[in-house]
């Protein structure tokens, strides 16, 4: 009985977090709780439960995720980010690092922007791929000095 209170009290709480965005949940018989945002329009993803083990984000507008956003999500074993149109410049590095340690994905997310690399796996860009983007943004301060005094480097040695 207390467990099934505690179920209870979870579950009400789980459905407060996520109501607000149109997302359904339900406990998976063995295993776990689903949690469905698949096509509802949504441009970030919304606040979830550590317990999860099935996330459906399919065909959203998602063009990133903030940093660290799934970094709680120990339980996972499916995810479905296919369908969104991520933006894959320096902002899409914490997405691509975390895709690359979590084995569940299902339908593995591509690129939509920018051209050169539309349709690219996120999990298969490099990071050379980013160094178009060099600024404050993509790397820090010391990085940017690094990156500039072998670019210079460089340029002294092809002279």
């Amino acid at each position: 009985m207390l467990f099934s209170s505690r179920l209870t009290l979870l579950l009400s709480s789980i459905f407060a977090h996520i109501s607000s965005q149109s997302c359904r949940c339900k406990t998976l018989p063995s295993r776990g709780l689903r949690v469905n945002c698949s096509s509802q329009g949504l441009r970030t993803v919304p606040r979830l439960p550590a317990e999860i083990t099935e996330l459906l984000l399919q065909n959203n507008l998602l063009t990133t995720v903030t940093p660290g956003h799934l970094d709680q999500l120990h339980h996972l074993q499916l995810v479905n980010l296919s369908g969104n149109p991520f933006h894959c410049d320096c902002s899409i590095q914490y997405l691509r690092q975390w895709l690359q340690r979590n084995k569940a994905i299902s339908v593995m997310p591509v690129c939509a922007s920018p051209a050169e690399l539309a349709q690219r796996s996120i999990d298969e860009l490099t990071d050379a791929d980013f160094e178009s983007y060099v600024s404050d943004h993509c790397f820090g301060e010391g990085e940017l000095r690094h990156r500039e005094r072998k670019r210079l480097k460089e340029m002294r040695m092809h002279k």
